[in-house]
């Protein structure tokens, strides 16, 4: 009975049983770590979203694909082909199509950039060729094609730069003014630049009533001012002479009132005017800039712009440029108003410790000129001016001028013209005269003149024309700069003999000896 009521070795265990029946400390862990795997799944759902955003990345990026490939002309894949499209996918599509155009723009500039590092990747090849290629469908921007023909020529991948060139020149009838303009400057191959020259003809022909924003008219802005001024720069550098001069005679009509309505901005593009058209040798081109010196430089109140004093650099482009249009003989009024802004930029007080060669050459070209091609009566007025004095003090300071050069380009390009006749005469000149010394790349003396050789005996200089002595759209005269400096030098007692590649090189390489001999003779005008 006692055993039974307190059982004193059987309740402990009881006891126990009740315990681990109630908490089960050893059996509920692993229970609440299941129930939180289930309720959270740390470790598996982060595995779900980016599975969730590589799968949206790969349809975005296949959709891509697919618009890329349906535009090239070697796929087969349709653009409806893409089951993946769901509602809303219309819209998508036009933006990736928008894309396009860029996305080949960027393909074919980087293989023009791997091709100049020298590497190689056939599927790229394959695609930008694709893309380049005459029957390609293209969709590179205007703008842009211009771009990458540029960086392809320079990678030396010249028929795919051909081929964006056909492209470009197709779509140049639908290009804004604005863009043609831009396009100009892009422009590398000779295909384009005969391509732009014809287009921009077409646009200055009257095709309508003069209202179309595609033709080209007087500028209504100053920043229309400087595209056409430019271009006028663009079309003289291609030897298009035609277009060039059209373009020269729209920008001189408005020159005046465009000066007007922007003075800050007058004198730096009237120095911009001066320099496209002293290259084209058109006399009636003098007439604006003409108006537009004494309009800019002009004393009296009412009709001067307001304006700081002429910097030296400043009147030296202005002064030489003016000097080449009118081919060295400067109308009075010009050349007085020319002399005394160069005075006055020289004067004492001004800033000239370091003005550059290049200023100080043509600053000293000019009054080369006044000096030897006016009249006496000119000259004497000029003398009499109050900035005369100052400018006599520049010139006379030798070590100034020591390093002032009109240099001239040697033509370093392989097989040029310029460099091979230059390479012919300094072996042919011992032989053909005997006894006369020649000096090369002569500087003629008290001017800032360099001849490419000179001999001292006859006073004679020989000079192979460069591109800037050439007159536009000729083949053997000289430009407004070329007779500037021919009258100048034969003004200072030298004889100018013009070296024309095309004329020389073919006699000094194939002629005997003694017909050379006698050809110098005939030059130089002796028996």
């Amino acid at each position: 009975a006692e055993g039974s009521a307190a059982s004193p070795i059987d309740e402990p265990a009881t006891e126990l049983k009740a315990e681990g029946s109630a908490a089960s400390p050893i059996d509920e862990p692993p229970t609440e770590l299941k129930a939180e795997g289930s309720a959270a799944a740390p470790i598996d759902e982060p595995a779900t979203e980016l599975k969730a955003d590589a799968g949206s990345a790969d349809t975005v990026g296949e959709e891509l694909l697919d618009k890329l490939k349906a535009e090239d002309s070697t796929a087969s894949i349709s653009v409806e082909s893409a089951e993946e499209v769901k509602a809303g996918s219309a819209q998508a599509s036009s933006g990736v199509m928008s894309l396009l155009p860029e996305v080949q723009r960027l393909l074919v500039l980087f293989w023009a950039e791997l091709h100049g590092l020298g590497i190689e990747e056939h599927s790229l090849s394959l695609a930008a060729t694709a893309i380049c290629g005459p029957g390609g469908d293209c969709r590179i921007e205007a703008m842009s094609l211009a771009e990458c023909a540029s960086q392809l020529a320079t990678a030396g991948l010249s028929e795919a730069s051909e081929g964006l060139a056909s492209h470009l020149t197709a779509r140049l009838p639908e290009l804004h003014l604005q863009d043609l303009f831009e396009v100009t400057n892009l422009a590398v191959s000779e295909g384009t630049k005969s391509a732009l020259a014809a287009e921009v003809t077409r646009r200055l022909s009257p095709q309508d009533d003069g209202s179309s924003p595609q033709r080209i008219c007087a500028p209504q802005t100053g920043a229309d001012f400087d595209r056409l001024v430019s271009l006028v720069s663009t079309m003289n550098s291609w030897s298009c002479p035609q277009p060039a001069a059209e373009v020269a005679q729209i920008v001189g009509s408005a020159l005046i009132p465009i000066l007007a309505s922007e003075p800050e901005a007058a004198r730096r593009r009237l120095l911009a005017a001066s320099a496209a058209f002293s290259a084209l040798d058109d006399a009636s081109l003098a007439g604006p800039l003409r108006s537009a010196l004494h309009h800019i430089a002009g004393s009296s109140t009412g009709s001067a712009v307001a304006q700081k004093p002429w910097e030296l650099e400043e009147t030296a482009e202005l002064s030489f440029s003016l000097a080449a249009l009118h081919g060295g003989h400067l109308p009075f009024d010009v050349c007085s108003r020319l002399w005394r802004l160069a005075g006055s930029a020289t004067g004492s007080g001004r800033d000239l410790q370091n003005p550059s060669n290049e200023h100080s050459a043509k600053i000293w070209a000019f009054c080369l000129a006044a000096r030897h091609l006016s009249s006496p009566t000119v000259l004497a007025s000029l003398r009499m001016a109050p900035e005369a004095p100052a400018l006599e003090t520049f010139l006379g300071n030798k070590e100034r001028l020591r390093g002032a050069r009109l240099e001239l380009d040697k033509d370093s390009a392989a097989g040029g013209p310029v460099k091979e006749l230059v390479t012919q005469l300094r072996a042919a000149l011992p032989a053909a005269l005997p006894g006369e010394l020649s000096e090369e790349r002569f500087r003629v003396p008290d001017s800032p003149y360099v001849v490419d050789f000179a001999l001292e005996g006859p006073k004679a200089l020989l000079i192979v024309p460069r591109p800037e002595h050439r007159a536009a759209g000729s083949s053997q005269q000289l430009s407004g700069r070329g007779q500037l400096m021919e009258k100048t030098l034969e003004a200072m007692g030298w004889r100018t003999c013009w070296m024309w590649p095309e004329e020389w090189s073919p006699k000094l390489l194939s002629t005997p000896e003694d017909e050379v001999k006698e050809a110098f003779q005939n030059l130089l005008g002796k028996p």
